[in-house]
């Protein structure tokens, strides 16, 4: 199982620094962006993210929580990045972006809100790359692992092939149980960041 550090949980006074520590030790970084509307929280924008790309040749991988997609898709393409993840909450015309993402050179993945079940959106299990499954509220800091979480991460793990990911409020003590139920890559903030060895 593999763990991608998502930068937002930075330093992002040092974030230049925090990006060649990570260098050594992970095989991607996890950026989330989001724009104040689809959450209340803002993170970084276009301009944030190519000045992160000009820091790191480490991959991409993209959480876009945002009404809009559209407005980063394009630009995602020529940052080196390796997936992306649009929420199924976003629009009802998922097809569109799954398309474009993949007409644009890049994996493509679905991400889901813990309140959102899984089954309406399970059309789209052999088109996506990718299911990323929200392990905690969306997007105050601290927000704690919601254990009714696991059977969901189980329930997609038994109808999707591809890779999945799990976000939010996961600890080091959670690590073991999501890699039972096969897990494959786990987004870890302020676990990884306030680990001054990290």
């Amino acid at each position: 199982m593999k763990i991608s550090p998502s930068i937002s949980s930075s330093n992002l006074l040092n974030i230049g620094d925090e990006l060649k520590k990570l260098e050594c030790n992970y095989q991607d970084i996890h950026i989330d962006i989001e724009d104040g509307n689809f959450v209340p929280n803002i993170t970084f924008g276009n301009r944030m993210v190519m000045q992160i790309r000009t820091a790191t040749d480490l991959p991409f991988s993209v959480h876009l929580m945002v009404t809009n997609p559209l407005d980063y898709i394009y630009m995602l393409s020529t940052q080196k990045c390796n997936v992306i993840f649009i929420h199924v909450e976003a629009s009802m015309y998922i097809m569109r972006y799954v398309n474009l993402i993949h007409k644009l050179g890049m994996k493509v993945g679905i991400a889901f809100n813990p309140i959102t079940p899984i089954e309406s959106y399970e059309y789209l299990f052999d088109k996506v790359d990718a299911i990323l499954i929200m392990t905690s509220e969306p997007d105050y800091a601290g927000e704690r692992f919601i254990s009714s979480m696991l059977q969901k991460i189980i329930d997609v793990r038994n109808k999707f092939g591809g890779e999945l990911w799990c976000d939010g409020g996961i600890d080091t003590e959670m690590l073991e149980k999501l890699e039972k139920i096969n897990v494959d890559v786990c987004v870890m903030g302020r676990a990884i960041f306030k680990n001054k060895e990290r």
